[in-house]
């Protein structure tokens, strides 16, 4: 019917490109390649979350509390697979959740080992408090709700196109996603305070902008929405 269809791709594409601008601000470098990164979660998202990171020539650890699933992605991946408990002991440079909400606790805090934190799942942090000590503990949080929007977005490209055009909308997410990490680094820097908090602040900055203006016009379209 010309809609997006499955936008499990497309949240993925955000999650890989939102780990690229948070890898060259901890690790100097947008690539990827040779780092280690823990997936947690092997469903439709983080799936499809390894399958990029095995063209980028990441190193990729894996977990899922689905036999299934693990063993689907360890026939067509080089992968290492560990329990799901055993995950965030691992050793790796980047940790994505794709599963569970509220994985990042007073508990798990203390045994991971990685430097950045950018995954799909839902409510990750199990209290702001937990944001704070990631913060001070300099673990990179890209927050979950910034990270996990790009297929939601994707799919609205379709509401202002009579043919969803791919190509053309994942170029549009790409570029919205980089912009939006990269301005959440840099309010977080700039104000000393967790991104967890950069990203609320900018996310309300938005929300009052929206509301003064009453209506929106899309770039490159005459239409206006309200």
């Amino acid at each position: 019917m010309g809609g997006a269809g499955d936008i499990s791709p497309a949240t993925a594409f955000g999650i890989v490109e939102s780990m690229k601008i948070g890898a060259k601000k901890v690790f100097g470098s947008e690539s990827l390649n040779g780092l280690k990164v823990s997936v947690q979660g092997l469903g439709k998202v983080g799936s499809e979350v390894v399958k990029l990171l095995d063209k980028l020539g990441a190193k990729v650890i894996v977990c899922d509390i689905s036999d299934e699933h693990v063993n689907k992605i360890s026939k067509e991946y080089d992968v290492k697979v560990v329990e799901p408990d055993k995950i965030y002991e691992e050793n790796a440079d980047i940790f994505s959740p794709n599963a569970l909400g509220g994985i990042l606790n007073f508990d798990t805090l203390k045994k991971l080992k990685v430097k950045l934190v950018a995954g799909g799942a839902n409510n990750q942090l199990e209290s702001e408090t937990v944001g704070d000590e990631l913060h001070r503990k300099g673990i990179l949080y890209l927050p979950d709700y910034v990270v996990n929007s790009v297929g939601t977005v994707y799919d609205t490209y379709r509401l202002f196109h009579n043919v969803h055009n791919h190509e053309f909308a994942i170029e549009e997410v790409g570029n919205l996603i980089r912009q939006n990490i990269q301005k959440i680094i840099e309010i977080s820097e700039e104000n000393e305070i967790p991104t967890y908090l950069a990203a609320d602040r900018l996310a309300e900055e938005r929300i009052k902008g929206a509301a003064k203006a009453g209506g929106i016009r899309i770039p490159n379209e005459r239409r206006w929405y309200w």
